[in-house]
């Protein structure tokens, strides 16, 4: 899911003017007329890959209309190499040679359209069911995300520290989280405390494990990319601390909010019951939460990084040991995001149960 919410924050910030150096090589978009001849070749690995000569049409900018014969023959072999049909809408891009001459080729699908109608379908189904309370939640997705692209990702490329740029906007995101999701009241106020004070030992326990393991953030592909901004200096162990922090905020507002909304209904339900009763009672339903969210959280993080595993779990080329495995920094990456974040989700269970027993005990469910 982290990938996930990466590419997407990654393709907004390409299609506006941030201080990130841009592409010399233009794109547009085309859709395929006519497939004129297509082969298939074998690669060392004996892989079968689809080659083609289509015939496209541009649909947009200056060359709209333009029909262009890309020759994919001369393509470089790609293993996962599309292949194209005609209806299908493509971005092409072009190469311009010193000479001025201009080599076209098809970069890879157009997937805007189903992406959008499925964001549609997020949207109604949120409201339909969650009716107001998932429109408040929406305006705290969407809340999230300005924060993210306005403030959180040009303050890292203009050099801030990413860990302290993640705290900040982290902390204004519970805030929206908080108090537009479940309003102001005792239950918010509650819920706010717990999850400053979980945020805190999340930052805590990903600083000394991050540090401890010796990770430097260059494991990932994205790092190249990264270190070729010629404007941006970043902290690539900082970005990666940063990452740990805001991709376990979402889920550690769950468990929370979760835990002081059990806490304000037993007190509601049975406003006789005494300390020990109220926090012994929500912490069984704790329990339980915590056991789906870690499974939860733990099939997310091995979903992510399954291709990984699968390569070094594969007999081919070379064997490797459980030990090297895991000494590698992609694998030791995963591990440590997946870990911190368990060990605070687990955490914020009892601290949010007494934190939310101590003030409807003093105050009541509904207490100001």
């Amino acid at each position: 899911m982290k990938r996930i919410t990466a590419l997407i924050v990654l393709s907004v910030l390409l299609s506006h003017s941030w201080p990130i150096q841009a592409a010399e090589n233009e794109e547009f978009r085309a859709v395929v007329l006519e497939v004129k001849e297509e082969r298939t070749v074998e690669t060392e690995t004996n892989s079968p890959i689809q080659q083609q000569k289509l015939l496209v049409r541009a649909t947009e900018g200056e060359r709209d209309g333009e029909e262009i014969l890309i020759d994919g023959f001369d393509d470089v072999v790609v293993v996962g190499q599309a292949k194209y049909s005609p209806g299908d809408k493509v971005i092409v891009s072009v190469n311009t040679l010193p000479d001025g001459t201009e080599q076209f080729f098809v970069a890879d699908f157009v997937r805007t359209t189903p992406l959008w109608w499925l964001a549609v379908a997020f949207v109604i189904a949120v409201i339909s069911i969650g009716r107001w309370h998932g429109f408040r939640s929406l305006i705290v997705l969407t809340g999230s995300f300005i924060i993210i692209l306005l403030f959180l990702i040009p303050w890292i490329l203009d050099g801030m520290n990413p860990v302290l740029a993640s705290v900040i906007c982290g902390l204004v995101i519970l805030l929206l989280a908080v108090f537009v999701t479940e309003g102001y009241n005792a239950k918010s106020r509650a819920a706010f405390v717990s999850l400053v004070f979980t945020f805190g030992l999340l930052l805590v326990l990903s600083l000394v494990f991050t540090y401890w393991s010796k990770l430097t953030g260059y494991s990932g592909d994205e790092t190249l990319f990264l270190l070729g901004l010629e404007d941006s200096v970043i902290n690539l162990q900082g970005l990666l601390l940063a990452g740990i922090i805001i991709g376990t905020l979402g889920i550690l507002d769950d468990v929370v909010i979760s835990q002081v909304s059990t806490v304000a209904e037993l007190r509601r339900a049975n406003p006789r019951l005494s300390p020990r009763q109220l926090f012994s009672m929500a912490m069984r339903v704790g329990r339980d939460h915590i056991s789906a969210v870690i499974n939860t959280l733990f099939l997310a993080y091995a979903g992510s990084a399954l291709p990984v595993l699968v390569l070094f779990s594969a007999d081919t080329a070379v064997s490797l040991s459980l030990s090297q495995v895991l000494n590698n920094e992609l694998i030791a990456t995963e591990i440590v995001r997946a870990l911190t974040g368990s060990i605070v989700l687990v955490l914020a269970v009892p601290i949010s149960t007494a934190f939310a027993t101590l003030r409807f005990q003093s105050h009541g469910a509904k207490g100001g």
